[in-house]
C-alpha cells in the first residue's frame, strides 16, 4: 500500500484528527476500489475463458468430425486397394497353379514313357540274358563235369599210390622181421 501525503495547508485547515481520518477513508475508498477493480477483472478473465474454452471444444468437435470423415475414407480407400489385390492375387495364383498343372503333366507323360521304355529294354534285356544264362549255365555244368571227372581220376591214381606204399611199407616191415 502506498504511503498518502496529505499537504500541509490541507492539515493545517482539517487539523490532525480530521486529516487521519480523511486519509482512513481514501485508503478505504482504495481498497474498495482495488477489490472492485480486482472482481471485475476476475468476471471479465472468467467470460474471456470461457469463450476461449467453447472455441477450442467446437474447434476440437470439429476436427474429430474432420478426423472420422479422412480415416473412414483412408479406410474405404485401404478397402478398396486390398480387394484389388486379392483379386490380383487370386488371378496370379490360379494362373500359376494352371501352369504347374500342365507342367505336372508334362512330366508325367514324359516319366510314364520313360518308365515304358526302361521295362521294355529290361525284358529284352531279360530274354537276351535267360538265352544266354542258359547257354552259359550249359557249358559251366558240362565244364563242372569234366572238372569231376578230372578230380576223380586224380583221387583214383592218388589213391592207388598211397596203396602201393603202404604195401611196400607193410613188406618192408614184414621182411624186417622174418630176417
Amino acid at each position: 500500500m502506498s504511503i498518502m501525503s496529505i499537504p500541509k495547508p490541507l492539515r493545517e485547515k482539517l487539523g490532525e484528527a480530521a486529516t487521519d481520518a480523511l486519509v482512513r477513508v481514501l485508503k478505504e475508498y482504495e481498497k474498495e476500489s482495488w477489490s472492485s477493480a480486482i472482481d471485475i477483472a476476475e468476471q471479465r478473465f472468467e467470460k474471456s475463458l470461457s469463450r476461449e474454452i467453447a472455441g477450442v471444444r467446437v474447434e476440437l468437435a470439429d476436427a474429430e468430425k474432420r478426423f472420422e470423415k479422412r480415416l473412414t475414407e483412408e479406410i474405404t480407400s485401404v478397402r478398396v486397394e486390398l480387394a484389388g489385390t486379392e483379386k490380383r492375387f487370386e488371378k496370379r495364383l490360379t494362373e500359376e497353379i494352371t501352369s504347374v498343372r500342365v507342367e505336372l503333366a508334362g512330366t508325367e507323360k514324359r516319366f510314364e514313357k520313360r518308365l515304358t521304355e526302361e521295362i521294355t529294354g529290361l525284358r529284352e534285356k531279360m530274354v537276351r540274358s535267360d538265352i544266354s544264362f542258359r547257354d552259359d549255365l550249359k557249358a559251366d555244368i558240362a565244364d563242372l563235369r569234366g572238372g569231376i571227372q578230372k578230380s576223380k581220376s586224380d583221387t583214383i591214381k592218388w589213391m592207388f599210390l598211397f596203396w602201393i606204399g603202404q604195401i611196400g611199407a607193410v613188406l618192408g616191415i614184414i621182411l624186417a622181421v622174418f630176417k
